[in-house]
């Protein structure tokens, strides 16, 4: 059997992304191994903690190869990614990229690189795509978070800024720092749309609202840092469509959100440990070179079916990405499908608790007529 190595956050700020991201390889395995009776033996898996940063990512990346591992799983950081990219060489374990999303990871080819998510610039198309469809031709304020040109938000922006300018879309560009956000408001009306990590863009959100702005957010991802009071009604494009299709699967993902294990599961993860766990059964010699060729060679089976790559490594199958808002009703959050027709939405909390109490005062009410009527009963 292939040892195959993650390497993800397990400590530190983003630790629950790279919990999720373990626990969502387990799952792919166990689906794996299930669709086959269940008498393969379980994929080994060794786990690389890279805390967050490019630095620590690269030392776990080389420490899977001195463990012999023939595929990695991770990082999440697309600048992670990147760092270890640059030094991958031949051979070299075959790297799945589920989370890093940043365009850019191809521009260098590797071939052992294949990704299993789709790139930022699909994601800011179909964004962009939506805006356009609620908002017509308004200017669109940019906001970015601060870092260096490689990291995530910035690659980000390049993404946002080149399909703008294809788009001939008139927009303005405004960096901002997490730690001392000082940012110009954007105008009545006009869509903000955030360059940066969910938790990132909700810290701008808040930041927006203390400043009575209600403009709709837009932005990137689908995990429960999005499910915040500044973000009630915002827009992301989100890369699980947690009312998908797949009984068996959402089944799944259901009972790791419930057993508190892992609060945001990464599709394209479970991927990645289908893949490996349904190939190590399929190949003689289940080793990373004879996986870089499967892989490139013919469709591979995904938990959603048969999917391919392209020369450069990106996934040519299938993944469910769509537009989805944000929103919240007695203090429940949960991410819903657009309609056909969207309207402009303004970001309104007072209206938010507005509902909610008016809720509350109903069922209050509905309580003392049953109390009243218990009362009469009582006493006859």
């Amino acid at each position: 059997m292939p040892k195959l190595g993650l390497i993800a956050s397990l400590s530190g700020p983003k630790e629950k992304i790279g919990t999720g991201m373990a626990r969502s390889l387990e799952l792919g395995i166990d689906l794996a191994r299930e669709q086959s009776g269940g008498s393969d033996a379980p994929v080994e898996v060794l786990e690389f903690d890279d805390h967050g940063n490019a630095h620590d990512a690269l030392m776990a990346y080389r420490a899977c190869r001195e463990a012999g591992c023939d595929a990695i799983v991770g990082p999440a950081d697309s600048d992670s990614m990147r760092a270890i990219l640059a030094e991958a060489g031949e051979p070299a374990p075959v790297l799945f990229s589920t989370i890093a999303t940043a365009t850019q990871l191809t521009e260098r080819p590797v071939s052992g690189f294949f990704r299993l998510t789709t790139p930022d610039a699909a994601r800011v198309a179909m964004l962009v795509q939506t805006i356009l469809q609620i908002y017509g031709r308004k200017p669109i304020r940019v906001f970015a978070a601060r870092g260096n040109p490689h990291c995530y938000a910035q690659s980000l922006k390049q993404d946002v800024t080149s399909h703008l300018d294809t788009l001939g879309l008139d927009y303005s560009v405004q960096d901002f720092s997490t730690g001392r956000l000082e940012i110009d408001l954007p105008a009545k009306g006009e869509p903000v749309l955030v360059c940066a990590v969910s938790a990132d863009s909700v810290k701008l959100a808040e930041a927006l609202r203390k400043s009575k702005c209600r403009n709709q957010v837009f932005g990137f991802g689908s995990n429960t840092n999005w499910f915040h009071r500044s973000t009630i009604g915002s827009i992301v494009v989100a890369d699980l469509d947690r009312d998908g299709t797949d009984e068996r699967l959402q089944a799944s993902l259901k009972q790791l959100e419930d057993s508190h294990l892992v609060s945001d599961p990464s599709l394209p993860t479970v991927n990645a440990g289908y893949i490996v766990q349904t190939l190590a059964r399929q190949l003689d010699e289940a080793s990373a070179q004879s996986l870089r060729t499967r892989l490139h060679e013919a469709p591979v089976s995904g938990i959603f079916g048969p999917l391919s790559f392209t020369q450069k490594g990106e996934m040519a199958g299938f993944e469910q990405i769509s537009p989805l808002r944000v929103k919240r009703r007695l203090g429940r959050y949960w991410f819903s499908a657009l309609r056909r027709r969207e309207k402009p939405t303004f970001h309104d909390i007072d209206w938010v608790r507005s509902a909610t109490l008016n809720a509350t005062n109903l069922i209050l009410a509905i309580l003392g007529v049953l109390v009243g009527i218990l009362g009469v009963w009582l006493s006859r």
